[in-house]
């Protein structure tokens, strides 16, 4: 079983784990940011904000900062 691979994306949690196999840019660069902040390096890259990724995001969304106000783990 892998490590689990969480990051923070503009006040939301995602365990993108399961993801991690399956990134364009592979399972290094979603470890790097594993418990930080991506929000910037996410949002500077070109297409991240497309459908497609927004959907995608979704599914492995487990705690949204913005609506919730728990702790996020």
């Amino acid at each position: 079983m892998s490590q689990k691979i969480i990051i923070k994306i503009d006040d939301h949690y995602f365990d993108v784990t399961d993801y991690a196999d399956k990134h364009p840019g592979g399972r290094r660069i979603l470890q790097r940011y594993h418990m930080k902040d991506a929000s910037a390096s996410f949002n500077a890259i070109k297409g991240h904000g497309e459908t497609y990724v927004i959907e995608l995001l979704k599914k492995y969304e487990i705690y949204n900062g913005i609506n919730n106000s728990s702790g996020p783990l």
